[in-house]
């Protein structure tokens, strides 16, 4: 099954679930409805082949299992177990996933409701230099960007046009 590995955070218990899935916006509302509480994609890798693989090579990278998909790690390891097994084992992984821009657009707005409940606009910048490459950064991420933007400078005198301009701000303002 092509499916893509994923990170999603559960604000209340601090943990990170690794898991795979063909439909990651579908898969965070399940977790969402299932346990009634306020989760959030913080990674997905592109679709592989061989996700089953993938998933449990980075299961077995990252450390202090919880219970089944869930970890007590610090979300930089979940992301780096995520990429390093996908490095190592993704068979047939399909680059340009993300170029799908229908995709883009649900994953970019799922990205502004679930960052409706963070506190920090800084946060979803990150998200979306994270998840987003340079050619996959079009103009429904650079609008949750900038809106972001506006947030944190209460001006709307300057915009971001591209990746590297919302990567540049970050530098400076963190």
């Amino acid at each position: 099954m092509n499916a893509s590995i994923y990170v999603i955070s559960c604000e209340i218990s601090g943990m990170y679930k690794i898991g795979r899935s063909a439909n990651v916006e579908q898969r965070l509302n399940q977790i969402i409805s299932h346990s009634g509480l306020s989760c959030s994609v913080e990674y997905v890798s592109n679709p592989c082949s061989n996700s089953a693989i993938v998933e449990k090579e980075a299961h077995s990278i990252c450390v202090d299992r919880a219970k089944g998909e869930w970890f007590n790690c610090e979300l930089d390891l979940a992301i780096k177990s995520v990429k390093d097994a996908y490095d190592k084992f993704a068979e047939n992984p399909i680059k340009d996933n993300l170029c799908d821009e229908n995709k883009i657009k649900r994953f970019a707005w799922s990205m502004v409701f679930s960052s409706a409940s963070k506190t920090k606009p800084c946060e979803v910048l990150i998200d979306a230099c994270n998840t987003f490459d340079d050619d996959n950064f079009i103009d429904e991420v650079i609008s949750v960007c900038n809106d972001c933007l506006y947030s944190l400078t209460g001006s709307k005198d300057k915009s971001f046009e591209s990746r590297n301009d919302v990567i540049s701000f970050l530098y400076g303002y963190l």
